[in-house]
């Protein structure tokens, strides 16, 4: 079994040449939070120019979920 990346929250296939990529809170490609390619192949390219992201909505997401881990009582 493939190893999971930790910056992909998600992948969903639409269908045939249909892939679409939501990055977790934290990350970025060139700007976005998610991205579409057309082949598995070009996903894992495209994953190269992820990087870390520093903006606002990551950081509330990021504060989000610690928060709903403490109350959880998982952290």
């Amino acid at each position: 079994m493939a190893k999971q990346d930790i910056r992909i929250d998600a992948i969903l296939n639409e269908g045939p040449g249909e892939w679409f990529v939501y990055l977790r809170p934290g990350w970025q490609m060139d700007g976005a939070h998610c991205f579409g390619e057309d082949t598995r192949a070009a996903v894992r390219e495209t994953m190269k120019r992820v990087t870390a992201c520093d903006c606002t909505d990551c950081h509330a997401q990021m504060i989000s979920e610690s928060v709903g881990d403490i109350l959880a009582g998982r952290a």
